[in-house]
């Protein structure tokens, strides 16, 4: 899994503060899940997914973590 550059780890870690590692960890596969959504969902538009590079961005942690906060 890369991360693009707009990832911030200490960004990460303020906004995490507080959290189980479960609910880190839930955090960390669901913003890949919502990545692999995305190079998948480029095929419709004509895109082959097995040519896009797989990056995990900040919007995808920022979902994750909105997903969880959420709970």
């Amino acid at each position: 899994m890369s991360l693009d550059q707009d990832v911030s780890i200490g960004a990460l870690a303020e906004s995490t503060a507080g959290m189980s590692g479960a609910e880190i960890e839930f955090i960390c596969r669901k913003a890949r899940m919502c990545a692999i959504s995305e190079c998948i969902a480029k095929e419709s538009v004509g895109i082959d997914p097995m040519t896009v590079e797989f990056m995990v961005n900040g919007g995808h942690f920022e979902e994750a973590i909105r997903l969880i906060s959420s709970r």
